[in-house]
């Protein structure tokens, strides 16, 4: 998977979905909610944000200030548990 810049400093993927918003830790990359039984039990959810403090991670190349998502999954009992 390639990884581009835009001009806004935003990482986005090839089809320009944003991957890291720097500085925006209260916006929400990503949010699906999946759905059974035609649509009337919630399987789970599942949310991404950025997290607003910096980690700093140490490799051979030095060490660098980093910045890390946060996804939160949420799992549901079915209602109709026959289906």
């Amino acid at each position: 998977m390639g990884l581009l810049r835009d001009s806004a400093g935003i990482v986005i993927n090839q089809s320009g979905f944003p991957l890291f918003l720097p500085g925006s830790f209260s916006d929400t990359l990503l949010m699906q909610t999946f759905m059974a039984n035609n649509a009337v039990d919630t399987l789970y959810t599942f949310h991404v944000q950025m997290k607003p403090s910096p980690t700093q991670v140490t490799v051979p190349a030095g060490t660098f200030d980093v910045i890390n998502s946060n996804g939160v999954f949420t799992a549901y009992a079915l209602s109709h548990p026959e289906f």
